[in-house]
């Protein structure tokens, strides 16, 4: 009867510690998971190559000269034409580097989302404004839509 009963346990403790590896080898997994993907954002940017980061600012450039271009108004449309064709070609070669800007103007400001820094509040008084990005001071860049540098931005804040 005691090596019927020890024989069972024997089962037991064996199945049991199956399972405890089981759970082991499944929590570790989804833990090294959540360091690398906590740990990567922060230095992804140090990683780049110093030729990447030189195309990186040359996108943020290019989204810089779109943004002056459309608030000139001294310049006649040929001409405006002729350097967004410019802007273009150059746009396209970024593009085939697979770098995205993006930029944020009239979205709505959230502190979850982790593609923008804010840099500073705008006062305002329509509630319809509140939490609204005013303007991008830089835009945030994306490989292969990871991101590799955050959009620097202005909110308007209500005043009470």
């Amino acid at each position: 009867m005691i090596l019927y009963i020890s024989y069972w346990l024997i089962w037991f403790i064996f199945i049991l510690n199956l399972i405890i590896l089981y759970f082991i080898f499944v929590l570790k997994k989804e833990l090294l998971f959540n360091i690398k993907n906590s740990i990567e954002p922060k230095f992804l940017e140090i990683a780049i190559s110093p030729d990447s980061n030189k195309i990186i600012l040359l996108a943020i450039d290019i989204w810089r000269l779109e943004e002056r271009i459309t608030n000139i108004s001294d310049i006649d449309n040929s001409n405006k034409e002729k350097i967004n064709n410019s802007i273009n070609r150059v746009k396209k070669y970024v593009g085939e580097n697979k770098i995205t800007i993006k930029w944020y103007n009239w979205d709505k400001y959230s502190n979850e989302i982790n593609v923008y820094d804010l840099k500073w509040t705008e006062p305002t008084t329509k509630e319809e404004e509140n939490n609204i990005i005013k303007d991008t001071i830089e835009p945030a860049v994306f490989i292969d839509w990871k991101i590799i540098k955050k959009a620097k931005i202005i909110i308007y804040k209500l005043n009470s």
